[in-house]
Order: C-alpha cells, then sequence, then structure tokens
C-alpha cells in the first residue's frame, strides 16, 4: 500500500525496527509511542520526512536511513535523544527543521556523519554550538554544499571553520565549498589521524592544506577543483620521510588548471610510498613527482608530456633523461592504463623497456598514437596481459613476438593496424586471444600455432577475413572455445577443425561463403555449445548431430539482416530448415524454437528432453497442439509461447503440466496451474491477466473457470 501501519505504535517493547520498501513515502508519528526502541532503520529511498516528534524515543541509539533519501531537514528537537551514537545523515532545512547547533548535546556519536544542505546555514553560530571537536567517536566526516549560484563566500568559509572536527577524525569529505581558501584548522597539521581526504567541486579553492604533513594520510581525492594549479603551493619538506610518510593512493579528477604537484620544484620530489595514481581528464598536468613505489597507474584524457614525465622520458628528445636521479621510477609499476590521450604519438622504447614488472597494459582511444616501438615491448618481460583499442592510427605491433609471458591479447578497432605472418610466434603462453573489427586482418598468423596454451580465439567481424586456418596451420589441440563471428568474406573452415577434441564452444556465423557443415566436426565429442548460421545455402543438417551427447546449447538461425542475435542457452532453427527436426539424444537445458515457418513439431519430438529448464516456442505457424512428450520434462521450470497462429489448444485435456513449472505465459489452461506448488505467473498479478492474454491471441479462453 505504500503505507506504514498505525498500528505499528502499539508494539511497546520493539527495541529494533527496519523498514525496507521502494514506496513508503512516511512514516507514522504513532512510533514514537515505541519507547523501547533504540534503532530506526528507514531504508526507504522516498521518505520525505521523519516522524515530528522523534525525540520522544529517549532510548533511541541509532538511526538509519536510505542512500539516496529524498529527506530535505530534520525533524527539531534532535538534542534531547542524548542516548544517540549512530546518526549518518543530518539535513539541514532551509528555514525549518533542526538547526545545526542541536548536534551539541549529541556527545556519543561515533561513526560516520553526513552533513547536508549546508548552504542553508544562516548563522555560523550555530555550527559553533554543534560542537564537532567535542565528538571524539567520529571517524568519517562529510560536509557538502549545493550549487544554487548564490554568492555566500564569505559565510561558506565562517561555516567551514567553525565545523572543526575532533584530531581523532580519520576521513574528512567536503563537496560544494565556494570559498577560495579553506580555514585555519585544515590548513594546519591539526588533524594527525586523517587517513583520506576528498575534496570536490570546490570550485573556487586556489590553495590546498598543507596536506604533506599528515603522518597517517592514506588517501587523497581531488575532483573538479577548478581553479587549482598546484597541489604543494610552496616549498615541500626536502626530507622526503617526512613529506606524505604514508601516502598511497592519489586520484586527481577533472581539475582542468592542475599543472603541477609542486610549484616551486628546485629539485626532482619523490611520494616513495604511493603504489596507486589515476589522473582523468586534467589536461594541464605536465609533471609528477617521482613514484618509486607505484604499482597502478591510470591515464585519461591528459597530455603526452604527463606520460613521458612519468616515464621520465625528455619530451623534446623523446628519450630517458639521464639526469634524472631515478630513471627507472616505474620500476615496480604492474597496471597501466591509458585512454583517450588525443595527441599521445608512441610510449619511449626506453621508457617500456623499465617496466619490467608490468602484468597489465591497457590502450585505448588514442587516436594519434602510430606505433609501439619493438625493443619496448621486449622489455616487458612480466606482461601478463595486453589491450588495444580505438587506436585508429596504430599501424603494426611487430614487438609482440617478444612478449613470452603473455596470457590474454584482445585487439579492437584500429582500422590500419596490420598483423604480420611472425608477429605471434613468441607468444607461447597465450591462453586468449581477441580480435575484433581489424579490417585489414586477412589470415591467422603462422606463428600462432605455437600458442600451445591456448584455450579460447574469438574473430569478430574482420570483414577481410579469408581463411580462419590456411593449409598448413593448424589450431592448437588445446583449444576449448572458437569463436568465428561475422566476418563476412569467410571462405572455408577451419582448418583441422575434428583435431580439436578438447573444444566445448564454437560459434560460426555470418559467413556468407559457408554452405554446410563439415564432415569432420563429427570428431568434436566434447562439445557442449554449438552456434552456426548467416548463411543462406544450409538446408539439411547431419544425421551426426545427434551423436553430440555432451550438447547443452545448440543454435541455428538464419537472419539475413541481423549480426547476431544471442540468447545464451537457446535454440534457433532457420526458416527454411527441413519439415521436422529430432533432438532425443541431447541433454539440452534451455530450447527456444523461433521464426521457423515449415517447423513441424511432432508427438514423440520432445520424449528425451528430460533435462530441459525453460522451453520457449515463437513464430511457429505450423504449431496446433503442445507435444504429449513434453509432460515427460520432468526439470520445466519456464514455459512461453508467443506468436503461434496454428495453436488451437496449448494444453490438450490429456497432457498434464510438469509439476516443476514455475513461470509460464500465453497459456490456453491456466486453471490446470493450480497444482503447480512452485507456479508463478510470470510478469501478470492474476490468472485474469492471463485469459486477456490469451484471448487477444485467439486462445480459448478460460476465464469462467477462475
Amino acid at each position: 500500500t505504500g503505507e506504514v501501519p498505525s498500528s505499528i505504535g502499539k508494539l511497546k517493547r520493539l527495541r529494533y525496527l527496519e523498514i525496507i520498501s521502494d514506496s513508503v513515502t512516511t512514516v507514522p508519528n504513532s512510533i514514537t509511542k515505541l519507547q523501547s526502541l533504540e534503532t530506526l532503520s528507514l531504508l526507504c529511498s522516498k521518505i520525505t520526512l521523519l516522524p515530528g516528534e522523534i525525540w520522544k524515543l529517549q532510548k533511541l541509539k541509532h538511526i538509519y536511513t536510505h542512500n539516496d533519501t529524498v529527506l530535505t531537514y530534520m525533524p527539531s528537537g534532535l538534542s534531547h535523544l542524548t542516548s544517540i551514537r549512530t546518526l549518518e545523515d543530518f539535513f539541514v532545512g532551509k528555514g525549518i527543521g533542526c538547526k545545526l547547533n542541536e548536534l551539541n548535546g549529541l556527545i556519543h556519536l561515533k561513526g560516520q556523519l553526513k552533513i547536508f544542505n549546508l548552504e542553508n546555514v544562516s548563522s555560523a553560530r550555530d555550527c559553533v554550538e554543534a560542537n564537532l571537536k567535542g565528538k571524539p567517536n567520529l571517524e568519517t566526516l562529510h560536509l557538502e554544499w549545493n550549487d544554487e549560484g548564490v554568492n555566500r563566500v564569505k559565510i561558506d568559509f565562517d561555516v567551514l571553520g567553525n565545523l572543526e572536527p575532533h584530531q581523532n577524525l580519520k576521513a574528512l569529505s567536503i563537496k560544494g565549498y565556494r570559498d577560495n581558501r579553506f580555514p585555519r584548522w585544515m590548513m594546519d597539521p591539526l588533524l594527525p589521524n586523517l587517513v583520506a581526504i576528498i575534496l570536490k567541486q570546490c570550485r573556487n579553492c586556489q590553495n590546498l592544506p598543507a596536506l604533506g604533513q599528515l603522518p597517517s594520510l592514506k588517501d587523497v581525492y581531488l575532483e573538479e577543483l577548478d581553479a587549482l594549479q598546484f597541489i604543494e603551493g610552496g616549498s615541500v619538506v626536502r626530507r622526503q620521510r617526512e613529506w606524505f610518510p604514508s601516502l598511497k593512493e592519489i586520484y586527481l579528477i577533472a581539475n582542468p588548471n592542475l599543472e603541477s604537484w609542486v610549484k616551486e620544484e628546485e629539485e626532482e620530489v619523490s611520494l616513495h610510498s604511493v603504489v596507486v595514481l589515476s589522473v582523468r581528464n586534467c589536461p594541464k598536468l605536465s609533471t609528477m613527482p617521482i613514484l618509486p613505489s607505484l604499482e597502478q597507474l591510470t591515464i585519461e584524457k591528459c597530455s603526452e608530456k604527463l606520460m613521458l614525465s612519468l616515464l621520465k622520458v625528455n619530451p623534446e628528445k623523446n628519450a630517458p633523461t639521464s639526469s634524472l636521479p631515478n630513471s627507472s621510477s616505474l620500476a615496480n609499476l604492474k597496471y597501466l592504463d591509458i585512454s583517450s590521450c588525443d595527441d599521445l604519438l608512441s610510449l619511449s622504447e626506453d621508457g617500456l623497456q623499465n617496466l619490467a614488472s608490468l602484468e597489465t597494459l591497457n590502450i585505448q582511444f588514442c587516436p594519434r598514437m602510430t606505433s609501439l616501438p619493438e625493443q619496448g615491448l621486449g622489455g616487458l618481460t612480466s606482461l601478463v596481459s595486453l589491450k588495444i583499442s580505438d587506436c585508429e592510427s596504430l599501424a603494426s605491433l611487430s614487438g609482440m613476438r617478444y612478449l613470452t609471458a603473455l596470457q590474454n591479447l584482445h585487439l579492437a578497432r584500429c582500422e590500419k593496424m596490420h598483423i604480420l605472418e611472425d608477429d605471434m610466434d613468441g607468444l607461447t603462453s597465450l591462453r586468449t586471444l581477441e580480435i575484433e573489427k581489424i579490417p585489414n586482418f586477412v589470415s591467422i598468423p603462422k606463428g600462432l600455432q605455437n600458442a600451445t596454451a591456448l584455450k579460447e580465439f574469438i574473430i569478430f567481424d574482420c570483414e577481410s577475413l579469408l581463411h580462419a586456418f590456411p593449409e598448413g596451420i593448424l589450431l592448437p589441440t588445446t583449444l576449448e572455445k572458437l569463436w568465428i563471428v561475422k566476418c563476412d568474406s569467410l571462405m572455408s573452415w577451419p582448418n583441422g577443425l575434428g583435431n580439436l577434441t578438447s573444444l566445448v564452444d564454437l560459434w560460426i556465423t555470418c559467413s556468407r561463403n559457408l554452405q554446410s557443415l563439415p564432415e569432420e566436426m563429427r570428431h568434436l565429442t566434447a562439445l557442449k555449445v554449438l552456434m552456426i548460421g548467416g548463411w543462406d545455402g544450409l538446408k539439411t543438417l547431419p544425421e551426426w548431430l545427434k551423436s553430440f551427447t555432451s550438447l547443452r546449447f545448440l543454435q541455428i538461425f538464419y537472419f539475413p539482416n541481423l549480426l547476431f542475435e544471442l540468447k545464451h542457452r537457446d535454440i534457433f532453427l532457420p526458416d527454411d530448415i527441413v519439415s521436422s527436426f529430432e533432438c532425443e539424444c541431447w541433454s539440452l537445458q534451455n530450447l527456444d524454437l523461433a521464426g521457423c515457418k515449415k517447423l513441424h513439431i511432432s508427438e514423440d519430438d520432445m520424449d528425451g528432453l528430460t533435462s530441459l529448464h525453460t522451453l520457449m516456442i515463437e513464430n511457429i505457424p505450423n504449431l496446433a497442439s503442445i507435444t504429449a512428450g513434453l509432460q515427460f520434462v520432468i526439470a520445466l521450470k519456464k514455459f512461453v509461447i508467443k506468436n503461434c497462429q496454428g495453436l488451437l489448444q496449448a494444453f490438450p485435456e490429456r497432457i498434464s503440466f510438469p509439476t516443476t513449472l514455475e513461470r509460464s505465459s500465453n497459456l490456453s489452461r491456466p486453471e490446470a496451474m493450480r497444482c503447480l506448488p512452485a507456479f508463478k505467473v510470470s510478469n501478470y498479478n492474476s490468472f485474469h491477466n492471463f485469459a486477456r492474454m490469451a484471448a487477444k491471441l485467439h486462445f480459448p479462453s478460460s476465464s469462467s473457470n477462475l
């Protein structure tokens, strides 16, 4: 109903109340009669008000609200709840409700406190009286202003200045603050236990607090600080172990004017303990301190200068800067992700050679990148995963053969890329290979047959591919998954396909030149998933398909204008398939018969489908009635029929439903479902909806029996 009954107030001994709902909008004031209540958890995203007399709950210790709550203010009288330990969210009302000063008496508050709508504070004195400094058990404090375009800079400074927390605070988050300076308690190192600081949308901020002097600080997150140019404005502490001594993770997000970490760089500085650096959309940032312990680096929408600086490369000569004290500052880097760097032309050969610990390299959306240096790739002796995508100018990867530790390779949407015959010679550890939309990819390189550990090979939308595996080149027998999808020019099936005795998943689709299934496929006895289609020459299915006793999922379709429609664990049959199709020997779990104009399902076609879980029949004009064999499908849970114009009676009287059925739709005998203990009508509120649907599809209606 969307309401909590007022009678809940009669539960006098209730100590814990939790309401979880997406429809409840109000809580009755009668809950204030629950004098024993200690925990009130309102996980309801649409509640707009807390009970007005909540102050009467004198034993209340914990108040929880939904993460996406739409509360706009707190009811007056919270100061009476002196037993409160947990009040995670506090909303300052605009001339209404509880003021900040009512936090004064809540001296036992602990854990997290988030104060929203600080733009509604009318007097800085309320902040003084809130006495956050007198709450030693608070660990996390979030302060947030909404950006309403009102010039309140002066009062914002006073508000923040009087919300000084206790020095035990571990995490501080400030969002929407509009002054260009921070108060004294932030500028001086008065928070010795602070572990994390988040500054977000403080758009006028020009100078940051002295973060480098906070001894416990581990995480720094700076986002949308539009006026910020430098993290450290003055001279830094020269004794490096005292400057950011505990810092582990740095996140710099969308700071358009940020130029450097340090304003005055008399000498190279180091952040010796940082292991994670993420820089996104900071176009003017050109340098960073040395990061000798860095393990994870993400660069997105930044300049080439920044990338070269991190690799310690001279941008003018594109060579290592020998004068730097630690030219291999990224020697411990394990993960590197470069994305949307429009002016990045290449990665330095010497810079790459320094990345001996690198395990994952992702490069995407770098339109001007033309190459990766061959010898530079040779230095990546620990590289396990390489993904390159959407680099339209990248022409070659000739250094790939040096990547002897590489296990996963994904190449996608690189218009000018050519893969040469010997490019994959040394990939002896390769386990997964994906090649997607590489227009110049004509044939599999010979070197791939040396990839004796290969298990998954996917080729997708390579329009120029003629021969998946030319004569004399055999697929590794370790292969378990082979997909060749939407390669319209493919002339033949992969050479040596029958030798892949470990293959369990095979897709060959949308290749207009293929005409039939090769005889050697019958040796794929481990096959569990088979998807073939996308050509119009197939008229019959070979008899040996019935011998695939391990096959669970079969998809056979012909839709000329469709890339592919993929419903895992389904079966698709083409419009021009032969008049009948038996599958009695298969242990199929899901069967979808769709758009088969000539298909006839005989009485015993489904007798052997004892493992079937889902049956969907759609657009089968010759379907007149459900086969008797279906009642022996003892595992069936879901059954759907759609748009079968010839269907006269879904379940004749002599056929009963499998008792395992849980969901169904569009059937003509809904009253028969009453004997099914697990049954639920899919997408309908009642059997009457079922009857109306049946009427629309010209099914015999049984609504009179409902």
